[in-house]
């Protein structure tokens, strides 16, 4: 079945996350919702986009526990003791880099009655990996009626 949509409306923002350094693990769920409900949409998509290479979105449960998880298993793959090429260059972030290949910049939702479609536990987080703390652009793009 095609659908189309006559009403369709493109709606975009930008927020500016201020985060704290590495392993900053901060939950955007309700800015992604106010977003949302600020654009109008009631049915779509949507996609939110971080333009960094040193952060990411990490979409999963707000556990303690399993954040840690995440934390050892990262510095497990990605030891900081490693002689990365990039680091020569001399800010000591190749791990950074890497991180952002895995947890990707980019996270796409389903906008449905005004609100983000989610499951019971499902969050979403903005996930710094720099050394440092940074601020960070989040640019929103919701399609729909």
């Amino acid at each position: 079945m095609n659908l189309y949509l006559k009403n369709m409306k493109i709606f975009k923002d930008k927020k500016i996350i201020k985060t704290k350094g590495r392993y900053d693990f901060i939950d955007i769920t309700d800015l992604v919702r106010e977003v949302i409900k600020k654009s109008g949409i009631k049915d779509g998509i949507g996609l939110i986009f971080l333009p960094h290479t040193t952060a990411g979105f990490y979409f999963n449960e707000d556990e303690s526990g399993l954040i840690e998880d995440f934390k050892n298993f990262l510095d497990k793959v990605l030891s900081e003791e490693e002689n990365y090429h990039h680091n020569k260059l001399g800010e000591g972030n190749a791990t950074a880099h890497l991180k952002n290949a895995i947890f990707k910049p980019i996270f796409e939702f389903i906008v449905e009655d005004n609100d983000i479609l989610l499951g019971t536990w499902q969050k979403i987080f903005l996930v710094e990996f720099d050394n440092t703390q940074r601020q960070r652009e989040i640019f929103f793009k919701i399609i729909g009626e």
